[in-house]
């Protein structure tokens, strides 16, 4: 697990400015530099491919597996998993009144007085990957999912002091094998508590209760602020 140090660039979009969670990501690169970190080409001699001694050459052949080109797919993937990250957010900037009340109180809980900013609108983006077993798109995503952090740590944002919250860029989590609701939920709990450095949650009793108490968890990965600007 990564977890970096928030260092905040100024994001492109006007929507996105003034957002920590946002500023906090990698700035946005060309896939020219982005393909570069991706790749990886282990050093080649020509001395060890006419090495005498075939168990040489046989070790070395182990580097074949290193190997990483990124394809034309790797592209497309990566583009729409930062616009993913970045439209989520988009809607959660902690410091403004709407994102103060989603923390404070599920949807179905929230009182009837609106912020000045409105009340909170989910925004979110989905991606599916197809293909024939074994072709590499679990590679493929896990390589893209390791250009971003899997946490990043706030401090203060431009004089505006964030408590010190981790925020949990992205978990994976497998689809358990017997495709019951309740192991995917604590397997997500599971996976934000080691991301979190917290102790290990006990999953409530009932799916229902499991499901409200995995909203909580998931919620509380957003940075909060002690005081929003004017």
């Amino acid at each position: 697990m990564r977890t970096d140090k928030a260092i905040y660039h100024d994001a492109i979009l006007p929507e996105h400015q003034g957002n920590p969670l946002i500023e906090a990501l990698r700035p946005k690169l060309p896939w020219e530099a982005v393909m570069e970190d991706f790749s990886n080409y282990p050093d080649y001699a020509e001395d060890i491919a006419d090495h005498p001694d075939p168990l040489v050459r046989d070790e070395y052949l182990n580097r074949i597996e290193e190997i990483r080109q990124p394809l034309t797919d790797y592209q497309a993937c990566f583009r729409a998993i930062e616009r993913a990250i970045k439209k989520g957010y988009s809607a959660k900037n902690p410091l403004t009144p709407t994102t103060a009340q989603y923390l404070h109180y599920l949807v179905d809980e929230r009182p009837e007085i609106e912020p000045r900013t409105g009340f909170f609108q989910p925004k979110g983006e989905g991606l599916t990957l197809i293909g024939e077993s074994g072709v590499g798109k679990t590679s493929m995503l896990e390589q893209v999912l390791s250009y971003f952090p899997n946490v990043i740590e706030h401090g203060s944002y431009k004089e505006h002091p964030l408590a010190l919250r981790r925020q949990v860029v992205w978990i994976k989590v497998d689809c358990p094998s017997n495709s019951s609701v309740r192991d995917l939920c604590e397997e997500i709990l599971a996976a934000l508590d080691l991301s979190l450095d917290r102790e290990k949650t006990k999953p409530a009793g009932t799916i229902g209760a499991l499901v409200r108490q995995l909203e909580q968890c998931i919620v509380s990965v957003t940075p909060t602020t002690h005081s929003y600007p004017n």
